[in-house]
């Protein structure tokens, strides 16, 4: 979350707990768990919290500010619009001086290694994009999409964080997993361990400790962990040897996993078809191999049309 969008985060706090007609015990609950999500909270709602104090002792002590009405709304304008151009010009100064992220990129059916100078590793899975940061403040990395393995080495003092859209993984020194979908995130611990947050609004965060065999997916701000067994997790992982391992995975499945490695898209328009189970192991760039095993197998039609290949009976 950029600085300013902290600010105005705590700006809105900070209206919400003084009109104390709305305040709550679940709101208290969201805004403790708000504030102790990072440092940079604490600063952005203490600091301006302050600002609005001071502003309101000035009123109190000045004759000259006493009006009829109340001047809270423009104290509190006031107060923020100084915290927000004080907080502007640090951010400004950052951006000119931080480092630049290393973006990185696979295109479909590729992958890449990619090993950092502190001794992690990260792989990327087909059609993937990454963005990493090093630097004396930490190590920072962004999955913007696809999926990745991440090997990293564990240092307390400059932990690995990955962030994805509204969710972090912080490492505690880590073997890990995460696969962007169009619709939520899935996490896949197979070493050591690593925390998740996520916040799916303003006034909504959640966090998970993660330890091996647990896999988590994040949906609209909610976090469901289920535990795999060893054999499930290393399936899941086939593609850093190239293959893709499916144990009674429907067909439909089956074809939306080789569409993301393969240009030649697999077509399934018979539901009865695409509902059928297969189990076996496959090389992932090889579309073509497959449907002729699952035609075999099914006594299924083939068509090559347009960059597809058409399964039905």
């Amino acid at each position: 979350m950029s600085a300013i969008a902290v600010e105005e985060y705590a700006a809105r706090w900070l209206t919400w707990r003084r009109d104390h007609a709305t305040w709550t015990e679940d709101a208290q609950k969201n805004f403790d768990a708000w504030l102790s999500a990072s440092l940079a909270n604490q600063v952005a709602y203490f600091r301006l919290e302050a600002a609005v104090c001071r502003a309101e002792r000035l009123r109190a002590i000045s004759p000259s500010l006493s009006q009829p009405h109340s001047v809270w709304p423009a104290i509190f304008k006031t107060a923020v619009a100084f915290s927000l151009i004080m907080i502007v010009g640090v951010a400004g100064t950052r951006y000119f001086l931080k480092p630049r992220a290393s973006e990185y990129q696979t295109s479909i059916g590729n992958r890449e290694i990619l090993s950092l100078n502190d001794g992690s590793q990260i792989e990327l899975n087909t059609d993937t994009a990454l963005r990493v940061v090093q630097d004396a403040s930490g190590r920072r990395a962004w999955l913007d999409k696809g999926e990745a393995y991440f090997q990293i080495r564990h240092d307390a003092q400059h932990p690995f964080v990955v962030v994805a859209g509204t969710n972090r993984i912080t490492d505690l020194g880590t073997k890990f997993a995460m696969r962007r979908f169009p619709d939520h995130l899935e996490v896949t611990i197979v070493e050591g361990g690593a925390r998740l947050d996520t916040t799916a609004s303003e006034t909504l965060f959640r966090s998970a400790i993660l330890r091996p065999g647990d896999v988590a997916t994040v949906r609209a701000g909610s976090v469901a962990v289920i535990r795999m067994s060893e054999q499930s997790i290393a399936d899941g992982l086939g593609w850093r040897r190239g293959v893709l391992m499916f144990r009674y995975a429907t067909l439909a499945q089956a074809a939306g996993e080789f569409n993301r490695y393969n240009r030649t898209q697999i077509v399934i328009p018979d539901p009865r078809v695409a509902r059928l189970t297969i189990y076996g192991t496959f090389t992932a760039n090889d579309a073509a191999a497959f449907a002729d095993v699952v035609q075999t197998d099914f006594k299924l039609h083939i068509e090559n049309l347009d960059g597809q290949i058409i399964l039905a009976r």
